[in-house]
């Protein structure tokens, strides 16, 4: 008897977490500098409840959007000024592969010298967190009912 009490009660537990974890955003955030990276993922840990993955580069983002577990609900990508056109380009293949992916781009330039598919976001670093945590929740609102922004 004591046994299908714990494993019940066990159950409930793992069901429990199992929902809790398939309500939470999936972000996948790509940047080679890691400062701004380990600043963003701070920002996301304490305004979100999401399941963040990293990447230095689009390349390896494309790898960790393949092999995820989950579809992936928001890309944040901290575009290289220099060659913003073909980053787009590999963001664009990267996006193709899950139409529902929402898209928020960043650069430290006040204006990228290409054009942003439509649906996608844009911000100029710096900006100010309140800004970045709105468009998070934004497109989060927009990309699943599953997103949990506090």
């Amino acid at each position: 008897m004591r046994f299908r009490t714990v494993a019940a009660t066990t159950f409930r537990i793992q069901n429990d977490l199992d929902q809790r974890v398939a309500r939470k955003l999936s972000v996948l955030l790509v940047g080679e500098d890691w400062r701004t990276r380990r600043f963003i993922r701070t920002v996301l840990k304490y305004a979100t409840e999401a399941a963040v993955m990293e990447a230095p580069y689009t390349d390896a983002a494309a790898f960790v959007a393949r092999e995820a577990e989950r579809p992936i609900d928001l890309l944040i990508v901290d575009v290289e000024s220099d060659d913003a056109a073909a980053g787009i380009e590999e963001i664009r293949e990267i996006a193709a592969a899950n139409p529902s992916m929402k898209v928020l781009l960043m650069s430290f330039r006040d204006d990228l010298a290409c054009e942003i598919p439509a649906g996608w976001r844009y911000l100029s670093i710096p900006f100010p967190t309140t800004d970045f945590v709105d468009c998070v929740a934004e497109l989060s609102r927009s990309a699943s009912s599953r997103s949990s922004i506090r």
